[in-house]
């Protein structure tokens, strides 16, 4: 139940973060943020595009926390979370991606052998 929430938390605090600076950058990149015009179709994609990014961003800081301290030994339960199967796939995915150890020992014999 809590894990929900302090997910939807840090979730907004980063992305309240992320659009601030993003402002403060354009408003000193730009010297005044009355210049820009955003039209609609820009805004879909920004939006489209800055949802797969978080996505992206949660999946990466879950595989990472979940590989220094397992998800099973958290003192919530996480499987209950809404978005937890969602980004667990992700990170099945991303650890599937990513070449073990033993890639990288026969990669380095057929170097070798070369």
């Amino acid at each position: 139940m809590y894990g929900d929430t302090i997910s939807f938390l840090i979730s907004s605090g980063i992305l309240l973060y992320r659009t601030a600076i993003s402002k403060l950058c354009s408003s000193l990149l730009f010297k005044s943020s009355a210049t820009l015009k955003i039209e609609p179709k820009d805004k879909t994609f920004g939006l489209l595009f800055g949802i797969f990014k978080g996505y992206v961003v949660c999946v990466c800081i879950f595989s990472i926390s979940n590989w220094f301290y397992p998800y099973q030994n958290w003192g919530i339960s996480a499987e209950k979370a809404v978005s937890f199967e969602l980004i667990n796939k992700g990170s099945q995915i991303l650890i599937d991606e990513f070449p073990s150890s033993e890639d990288f020992i026969d990669t380095k014999e057929k170097i070798e052998k070369i």
